[in-house]
């Protein structure tokens, strides 16, 4: 039975407390096992099936349905579930932030962490982490191939465990992830000589995002481990992201020598500002300025007051789960620098346990074309809606300790 030590009274939002409730009682009958939606490509049958040199009727039946019948597909394509390594980091990260805020989530953090120190992926410096599948994108990438933004996503919440318990295990993990990030993917750099690190050991991608997420973390490790280089690494990367900045704010996913078409996105754009922010936090008067030019444009195109998320700027559909997952724990981690941060995080988390439920009260995948697609993923959906809520409920404590130590009038 999961219980808070302090009265729910303590938090504006008695919605994401309630849902905080239901995820932690189906992942508790769940356990960390469970389908993504990007599973269905390590099928070779499927990939092939599926392939623009399939016949035409075929690869339409197979691309819908494998988000209309999920499970029916996966059985079909003999696709099991799994048990990913980002999930169990968002999770581990989510059960910290709720033990510190009086849930009894302990011995599942603790299950966690020790999953992910027992699983890093073999044959790469340090420690590091991938996917569970085969995935494609422009190059083939077999399962388990440790990614920057997985390894990055594990090693902060090794860290937090390590520094919360005094955790040899997890300081030993921790650096590990921070060592791979630094030694065991590739570099290409701008003209400045500024470094973007590859998404993959097996490519050379310029991916904004992915790059500064393993700069964040380095940035982090740094300090912990007493490791400057790591922390000159960082700046770099940084400063190589902050120069493709694009003339309203945003960023775009693919720095200009690899990109094709314009991509820029809800959780994508979320994920740059909040490393941005730990940059800000430690300093960096760059990063600070692009902050405050990519938050305007966020704010302004991919959040609403009303709530509903946006996946891409300005527009209503599709909508998926973790874009609305991205709207309450992006500005959520900002609100301590912009305040009205919190209260749209607080709407978008009311519009999506409004909107984006099953009857059970899981996440459902999103909606395309007015279709729910229902499956409640884990990694894609239900962690992410985890870790989202718990950092809505602690940027609404420190709201709170804020109002209390401010004099009356």
């Amino acid at each position: 039975m999961i219980t808070r030590t302090h009265p729910d009274g303590a938090t504006r939002s008695p919605e994401a407390v309630d849902a905080i409730g239901v995820l932690l009682g189906w992942l508790e009958r769940n356990g960390l096992t469970g389908y993504d939606p990007y599973d269905i490509l390590g099928s070779a049958r499927f990939v092939r099936l599926t392939d623009p040199s399939a016949p035409a009727i075929v690869r339409r039946v197979l691309l819908s349905a494998r988000h209309r019948y999920p499970r029916a597909t996966r059985r079909l394509f003999g696709v099991p579930p799994t048990v990913n390594a980002k999930g169990v980091g968002l999770l581990l990260s989510a059960y910290l932030r709720l033990e510190s805020l009086g849930y009894e989530t302990r011995d599942r953090a603790d299950a966690c962490a020790e999953w992910l120190a027992a699983n890093p992926s073999p044959g790469y410096p340090g420690a590091a982490w991938g996917y569970p599948f085969d995935w494609h994108t422009r190059i083939f990438i077999p399962a388990s191939t440790p990614s920057a933004v997985v390894t990055a996503t594990c090693g902060q919440a090794l860290l937090d465990h390590a520094e919360a318990r005094n955790d040899e295990a997890s300081f030993e993990s921790a650096r590990g992830a921070a060592r791979f990030l630094a030694e065991g993917l590739n570099r290409s750099t701008n003209e400045a000589g500024d470094v973007c690190l590859s998404y993959t050991p097996l490519d050379d991608f310029q991916v904004h995002n992915a790059s500064l997420m393993a700069a964040e973390y380095l940035l982090r490790a740094a300090q912990a481990f007493a490791v400057p280089e790591w922390h000159e690494l960082a700046a770099s990367c940084m400063r190589f992201t902050v120069a493709d900045q694009l003339d309203d704010g945003s960023f775009e996913y693919w720095a200009p020598a690899q990109r094709t078409s314009t991509q820029i996105d809800n959780y994508h754009t979320g994920f740059v500002l909040r490393s941005l922010d730990v940059f800000a936090r430690h300093g960096f008067d760059t990063a600070t300025r692009a902050l405050d030019a990519c938050w305007a444009h966020y704010r302004d195109t991919m959040l609403s007051a009303e709530g509903r998320p946006r996946n891409e700027p300005g527009a209503e559909s599709p909508l998926d789960i973790h874009s609305c997952a991205e709207s309450v724990l992006c500005p959520s981690v900002l609100s301590a620098r912009y305040p009205e941060a919190l209260g749209l995080a607080e709407a978008a988390a009311r519009w999506t346990i409004a909107n984006m439920r099953n009857r059970d009260g899981t996440f459902i995948h999103g909606i395309w074309g007015g279709h729910r697609r229902t499956m409640p993923y884990l990694r894609w959906g239900q962690a992410w809606m985890l870790r989202a809520f718990t950092e809505l409920l602690l940027a609404e404590e420190r709201m709170l300790a804020s109002a209390e130590d401010t004099p009356a009038g």
